[in-house]
C-alpha cells in the first residue's frame, strides 16, 4: 500500500491537502511464471526431501507471490494442514512490519506472558495478549518441549498470532491459520534453496523475447539457474538473460 497526497479546494478557495491511501496492485501472474512454479511444484515433490503433496508447493508459492513473501517462505514458513495454509508466527510478524499501514510493538514480554499492541496508520487500535493462564487452559505447559526451554518466544508467537486475527485480518491476501489454531500432526518441517524476494513488478520484455517464451524454450529449472534463483522483473533482465542461455 502506498501513499498519495491530493489537493483539492475549499468552498472558501483555500487550497487543502489531504493523504489518500492507495493499495499497490498485485503482480500480474503470467503463464510463464504459472508454469515455473507447477514445475518447482513437481520437483519438490519427487525429490521426496520436502514432504509435500502434488500441488501443495504451487498453493504456497502463490500465496508468497501474492503477499510479496520471499519464495522460500513456501518451504519454511507455510504448510498445508487440512486443506487450510498455515503460516509460521515469525512470518505474521514479518508482515506486520513491512506493511505501510500496519505495525505491532511489544507493551509486555516475560516468561509468563506477552501483550502486543496493534498500530494502524502510527495509531494504536487495540493490543492482544497471550499469558500463563491461557496456556494452562490450552494444555500447551504440559507439553514441555519449547514450552519450557523458551516460554518468552512461545507467548510471543501466540500473542503475534491473536493480534493479526483479531485487528490485522487483512494482512494476507486471504485468511491463514498459525500454529495450534490448526491440527499440526500433518506439519512438515522442511528447508527450500531459493531464498530470493519476489519482485513487485511483472517483467515487459522486448517483442520476440519474454519470459513465457523462455520458460517454454529452456524450462523453468534453467531459467532461475541462468538468474540466480530470482525471477527476471525486467525487461532488460529478460533480454540479459536470454543471451545467457542461448550462450550457454
Amino acid at each position: 500500500m502506498t501513499e498519495r497526497n491530493e489537493t483539492y479546494t475549499t468552498t472558501t478557495g483555500e487550497t487543502a491537502l489531504v493523504v489518500a491511501e492507495t493499495r499497490e496492485i498485485q503482480p500480474s501472474l503470467t503463464p510463464g511464471i504459472l508454469q515455473m512454479f507447477q514445475q518447482l511444484d513437481m520437483a519438490a515433490y519427487k525429490s521426496r526431501r520436502f514432504g509435500v503433496t502434488e500441488g501443495e508447493t504451487v498453493i504456497k508459492l502463490l500465496f508468497c507471490y501474492e503477499n510479496g513473501l520471499p519464495l522460500s517462505t513456501a518451504n519454511t514458513g507455510l504448510y498445508v494442514v487440512k486443506g487450510k495454509l498455515q503460516v509460521e508466527s515469525n512470518v505474521v510478524a514479518g508482515q506486520f512490519k513491512k506493511h505501510p499501514s500496519y505495525d505491532y510493538r511489544i507493551k509486555i514480554l516475560s516468561d509468563h506472558g506477552c501483550t502486543i499492541e496493534v498500530l494502524r496508520n502510527g495509531d494504536v487500535i487495540g493490543e492482544a495478549s497471550f499469558n500463563e493462564e491461557h496456556a494452562k487452559r490450552a494444555g500447551l505447559l504440559q507439553k514441555g518441549g519449547a514450552w519450557a526451554q523458551y516460554p518468552e518466544d512461545m507467548y510471543f508467537n501466540k500473542a503475534v498470532a491473536r493480534a493479526y486475527r483479531r485487528f490485522a485480518p487483512d494482512l494476507f491476501s486471504q485468511t491463514v491459520y498459525v500454529p495450534g489454531e490448526l491440527d499440526d500432526s500433518d506439519v512438515v518441517e522442511a528447508t527450500w534453496a531459493p531464498a530470493t524476494p519476489v519482485q513487485t513488478e511483472t517483467a515487459q520484455a522486448e517483442p520476440g523475447q519474454t519470459l513465457d517464451e523462455l520458460v517454454a524454450r529452456y524450462g523453468a529449472d534453467a531459467v532461475l539457474a541462468a538468474n540466480g534463483g530470482a525471477i527476471p522483473a525486467t525487461a532488460d533482465e529478460v533480454a540479459a538473460l536470454g543471451k545467457a542461455l542461448e550462450a550457454s
